[in-house]
C-alpha cells in the first residue's frame, strides 16, 4: 500500500467511526430539534436522512469480492445522486456527476499508479 492509499485509508476509517456514531445520535436527537429548533428542522432532518441513506447505500454497495478500488468506485457511483439531491433540496451548490466521477475516476488512477522512486535529479529540482 503506498502512502496515497494509507492516507485516504485513514481518512476513509475516521469518517467511518465518524459516521458510525453520528448518525445513531442524529436520529435519537431529531424529536428534539424538531421541537427546540423548528426553523432549522427541516434542514437537519434532510442531512441525518441523506447521511442514513448514503451509509445503507454504500454497505449495500460493497462486494468482498472485488478490490478496494473497485469498490471505491461503485460506492460513489451509488451514493453520488443521494448526496447531490440532498444538496440541491438544501440550496447547496454542486459539481455535476459528471465532475464528481470524474475527480473519483482521477483519485483512483492516482491511487493505481505504482509508486515511483524518486530519482536524484528529481529530487534536486523539487
Amino acid at each position: 500500500m503506498n502512502n496515497v492509499e494509507k492516507f485516504l485509508d485513514k481518512i476513509g476509517k475516521a469518517i467511518w467511526a465518524a459516521i458510525s456514531d453520528v448518525d445513531k445520535a442524529a436520529v435519537l436527537a431529531e424529536p428534539f430539534v424538531d421541537t427546540a429548533f423548528p426553523i432549522a428542522a427541516a434542514f437537519y432532518n434532510g442531512t441525518v436522512n441523506a447521511i442514513a441513506s448514503a451509509k445503507s447505500t454504500a454497505l449495500a454497495t460493497i462486494d468482498p469480492a472485488k478490490t478496494d478500488l473497485q469498490n471505491f468506485a461503485a460506492v460513489a457511483t451509488a451514493v453520488t445522486p443521494i448526496l447531490t439531491g440532498y444538496a440541491k433540496t438544501a440550496g447547496l451548490s454542486v459539481p455535476t456527476q459528471q465532475v464528481i466521477m470524474a475527480y473519483t475516476a482521477d483519485l483512483l488512477a492516482t491511487i493505481a499508479k505504482p509508486a515511483t522512486p524518486a530519482t536524484p535529479a528529481a529530487a534536486a529540482t523539487a
